[in-house]
């Protein structure tokens, strides 16, 4: 991620973390501070806009803190769902903050519009006595690419700068996640999207959804080949386990070295239901209090029906099989490979990394994906799998359910990975149907999936 200083944010803002990646944006100009708009003016159709006014209304004639929870609850879901944080118009932005523990007054908004200065524009308590700030201000552009940071007080009465934690769009740089008012035009970088608590009647359960969105999506017509990715609360974050995947990173470079085409990413957040949502038949698991899994099909229905419905109607989407890719790692490679057998009408490059591929014969005798896909005709699928480890003395079926996972010393499942690369090589399949990767002693972690990532990039979607 490229990171540029901002020649004036001042030293003493940089070693307090203040933010450091700039870009040349249509933002007023960083000596050019935002006029205040002190009482909403809504301009005509906008909607957001007319909810907020609408909200404040409804806020300051609640009666208890219990009524104004309860209406700012539900206004924050509203707009994370229609036009998203900040609630930007023809002419100006509203920024909208809910105070956090350990974040203190004054609340300001700064980012390149205003200098990065910490001062320049102080946000106002919706209603006394209650945690709620906003301020709207005139912006020439708010479509332009601009990024801002929250500044509130420590306690010790220090500036602490913060991202926008209901931003839709956002990114990272040296001092963590910053804010985003656009995405910018194709000149400037890609950017991330978040939908909080995405809620599913299949699994009746919530998640966070992710996306990855190419170098001027928000200014573009071009429609793009979605990638679906499980574990999404790793995928971009730096700070995730072991640094996260870094997705956005390896697709950036890759775009830069014109290695690969423009796509969209949709990472989906885990829930405590990991292991049974991302297994398709039940194994017996002591350490675990027993049998646990079985649910894949459930949560394969919830990422069909729901989550990729969602998105194609709400994102600049290629739609067809043709161009729906699905991979994971661990039980989230597992479970791309169940997605990609039941659901091959709809996604036609299946990959998995250091997957577990020998679930169901762990301590059972259920099918293993190996054994689903041996059993299935050749499926009009394009295959990645990897994984790093090793055989550790060799791959051997030392219990006798056909499966080679019983060497403990085996690492990264190697074994079960190069076993159901033979069986996708008896198959038929070419090399432009499958590529399998083995990177000898590599981990079983995200940073291990990061140095691999460029492979099924690259092998589903080569620059055209």
């Amino acid at each position: 991620m490229t990171t540029r200083l901002l020649g004036s944010i001042p030293l003493l803002l940089l070693l307090a973390g203040g933010p450091q990646l700039a870009q040349e944006s249509g933002c007023p100009a960083d000596d050019d501070t935002p006029t205040p708009v002190p009482t909403p003016t809504p301009p005509i159709g906008s909607s957001d806009y007319d909810l907020f006014t609408k909200f404040l209304d409804d806020l300051a004639s609640a009666t208890t803190t219990q009524a104004r929870d309860a209406l700012t609850d539900d206004f924050f879901r509203t707009i994370a769902y229609s036009g998203g944080f900040p609630i930007a118009e023809d002419h100006s932005v509203t920024f909208v903050y809910r105070q956090q523990p350990g974040i203190n007054e004054p609340i300001r908004v700064s980012g390149q519009f205003n200098g990065w200065n910490p001062d320049a524009n102080r946000m106002a308590r919706a209603v006394p006595d209650y945690p709620l700030f906003w301020t709207t201000l005139d912006f020439a552009d708010p479509t332009a690419y601009c990024m801002y940071k929250f500044v509130g007080k420590d306690s010790s009465n220090q500036d602490t700068w913060f991202a926008d934690p209901a931003a839709r769009r956002y990114q990272y740089d040296d001092y963590g996640e910053f804010s985003l008012v656009s995405g910018g035009t194709q000149s400037q970088p890609s950017h991330l999207e978040r939908y909080p608590a995405f809620e599913s009647d299949v699994l009746g359960n919530t998640r966070d959804l992710y996306l990855y969105l190419p170098p001027g999506y928000d200014h573009e017509t071009d429609a793009y080949p979605v990638l679906y990715m499980h574990d999404g609360q790793n995928l971009f974050d730096p700070m995730a386990f072991y640094g996260g995947w870094q997705v956005d990173d390896v697709i950036d470079d890759l775009l830069a070295r014109d290695r690969m085409r423009e796509v969209i990413v949709v990472g989906m957040a885990n829930t405590p239901a990991r292991t049974d949502e991302y297994t398709h038949v039940e194994d017996f698991l002591p350490l675990d209090g027993g049998w646990v899994g079985g649910e894949a099909a459930e949560y394969a229905r919830f990422v069909v029906d729901e989550v990729k419905p969602f998105v194609d109607a709400r994102y600049r989407t290629l739609p067809g099989r043709e161009s729906t890719a699905i991979l994971g790692s661990s039980l989230g490679g597992l479970v791309s490979f169940y997605m990609g057998w039941a659901y091959s009408d709809v996604f036609a490059f299946v990959g998995g990394m250091s997957s577990t591929l020998g679930w169901g014969s762990i301590n059972a005798h259920n099918e293993t994906m190996i054994e689903a896909l041996e059993a299935a005709d050749k499926l009009p699928n394009v295959y990645y799998l990897d994984s790093g480890g090793g055989d550790g003395g060799g791959c051997v079926d030392a219990d006798g359910d056909g499966i080679d996972d019983d060497n403990p010393n085996a690492g990264d499942n190697y074994c079960e990975t190069r076993q159901l690369r033979d069986v996708l090589l008896d198959k038929g399949y070419t090399d432009d149907e499958l590529l399998y990767v083995y990177e000898p002693g590599q981990e079983h972690n995200e940073a291990s999936w990061h140095s691999r990532m460029h492979y099924p990039l690259t092998f589903w979607f080569p620059a055209r």
